[in-house]
């Protein structure tokens, strides 16, 4: 791969797509697609071999730096925690842009633009080993969205990026400062990931706390942790469908990984005080969620706030801090971002055909669309976690976690969230079901449309090839993980392990 090594090749081969697309005239709206379709399928190309050569032989081709940057360095590295998200993040891209070839229809040269340099910044966050270049990628991807919401969402999208700035912001201006402190804990300025956990021993545990505090906001408003979640629903709600799919399928994992990543390996010491208290918001938002779930009738709103839940559950698996729990926590960063971006694709689908996102407008729509039916199917049964699908390996995994910690300090706060963790999932099947049922099933019906009435005759149309290509390619993917979960445990077992090694110290010292 010439010289550079392909961690630095994933995170500037969006950049120079991004750079092209904007050098187009922006009338050639089939010539931007195009492009921005060829740029993103060649950083696939690289995420793929990137994955397939994690603790192989070129394995050395995956790390590059550091190198001198400003105050801090460049330092990227390709491993089994962050190689998942990376191919996740490069998969969802060129779906994205095919998904959007006819919805986006306005300043599509912007867009696209704007997709790209997401996708940017989404891989120098994955991919950082030095925390200000960390902070440089978390904050890179804030804009990009924030512009996918204001300018290409629905009818309350000011509303709904105001909402999203403010807390993302606020929580990043926390973190900032914690990463300043521990920077210049050892008397200069050392932003290494490496040097980190020996720079936050130098602190006093006060100050390890208040540090690890400030980080834990940022993350958990990313995640979203209940009670910061309440941006989610407005800004999904809002969204177009492909800022929704990258918003569920990549965004909200930014925060889970760097909570099980940074935060805490590098306050180790700190973190044992917090996880109870943070396995306590998981098995909160778990419930809260699926019960939020329940009371929606826009079936958008009924997806954004299951992404409440799962994503709580994911939480749950970090915060029992064992190796399993670990594992399926990553593996279900995975599994969620595959089963929610393709349900948001397929919402966004049903309402380019009937201009109507609510439950009680549509009905029997199997009869007229059944290969869209059959994929909503598969997406819904891989959500609630039905085994051979994406979404059980890290469900069940996460569950042996919290059982198992519970069984070592037999903890009354982790046998609650054991039960909170499977009344979410409970609740999963309950309302996806439901809403299954009621628009798929019984007499046809759907909204009606210039005049037109809900008859067969002018009943909405199935999917088109390339709808087909872009949703059979995610349950593809759903069954690929659900059947394989070992191509991507294998890999990211021993970071994980690494994790789980320091918090098993740190309860050592205690």
């Amino acid at each position: 791969m010439m010289e550079w090594p392909l961690a630095t090749w994933l995170v500037l081969s969006p950049l120079a797509g991004a750079l092209a697309v904007l050098a187009l005239p922006g009338g050639f709206h089939a010539a931007l697609r195009l492009l921005a379709l060829a740029s993103s399928a060649w950083t696939l190309t690289l995420a793929v071999q990137a994955f397939a050569a994690l603790g192989g032989p070129d394995a050395a081709g995956l790390v590059h730096g550091p190198l001198p940057w400003w105050l801090a360095s460049y330092h990227v590295r390709v491993d089994g925690a962050s190689g998942g998200l990376a191919l996740l993040t490069a998969a969802l891209t060129p779906l994205v842009v095919l998904s959007t070839w006819r919805q986006i229809a306005t300043q599509v040269k912007g867009f696209l633009v704007c997709l790209l340099l997401l996708e940017a910044g989404l891989f120098t966050t994955f991919l950082a080993r030095d925390l200000f270049l960390f902070y440089c990628g978390w904050e890179l991807v804030l804009v990009p969205m924030y512009f996918i919401i204001g300018l290409w969402g629905g009818r309350r999208r000011l509303y709904a990026t105001t909402k999203f700035v403010v807390f993302t912001a606020a929580g990043s201006l926390l973190m900032l400062a914690a990463i300043l402190v521990l920077a210049h804990a050892g008397g200069g300025w050392d932003f290494s990931m490496e040097s980190a956990p020996a720079l936050a021993r130098r602190l006093s545990p006060a100050a390890q706390g208040w540090a690890l505090a400030a980080f834990l906001a940022a993350f958990a408003v990313k995640i979203p942790v209940w009670p910061l979640h309440t941006w989610l629903p407005d800004a999904h709600v809002e969204a177009p469908a492909g800022g929704s799919i990258f918003l569920a399928g990549v965004l909200l994992k930014m925060g889970s990984y760097a909570l099980a990543r940074i935060a805490l390996p590098i306050f180790a010491d700190a973190a044992v005080a917090f996880l109870p208290w943070l396995a306590a918001l998981g098995a909160i938002g778990a419930v809260w969620g699926g019960l939020m779930s329940l009371a929606q009738g826009d079936i958008k709103s009924l997806v954004a706030y299951s992404s409440v839940s799962h994503m709580a559950v994911i939480v749950l698996g970090i915060a029992a801090g064992g190796s399993a729990g670990m594992q399926g926590a990553f593996f279900q960063m995975l599994a969620h971002g595959v089963n929610t971006g393709c349900l948001f694709l397929l919402v966004g689908i049903l309402y380019e055909r009937t201009h109507s996102r609510l439950v009680a407008d549509h009905g029997g729509l199997a009869k007229a669309m059944p290969v869209f039916a059959a994929l909503f199917l598969v997406a819904s049964l891989s959500s609630l976690g039905l085994p051979g699908l994406a979404g059980f390996p890290g469900e069940f995994l996460i569950l042996k976690g919290v059982l198992a910690s519970w069984s070592q300090t037999r903890s009354p706060l982790l046998l609650a969230a054991f039960a909170a963790a499977g009344a979410g999932l409970f609740l999963s099947a309950s309302y996806l079901l439901w809403m299954y049922k009621r628009v798929f099933f019984g007499p046809l019906a759907f909204p009606h449309q210039e005049g037109r009435g809900g008859s067969a005759d002018h009943a909405p149309a199935d999917l088109t090839l390339r709808e087909k290509i872009v949703a059979g390619s995610l349950v593809a993917a759903m069954v690929l993980l659900g059947l394989s979960p070992n191509l991507f445990l294998s890999r990211s077992e021993p970071d994980t392990a690494a994790i789980t090694r320091a918090l098993a110290d740190a309860r050592g010292v205690r």
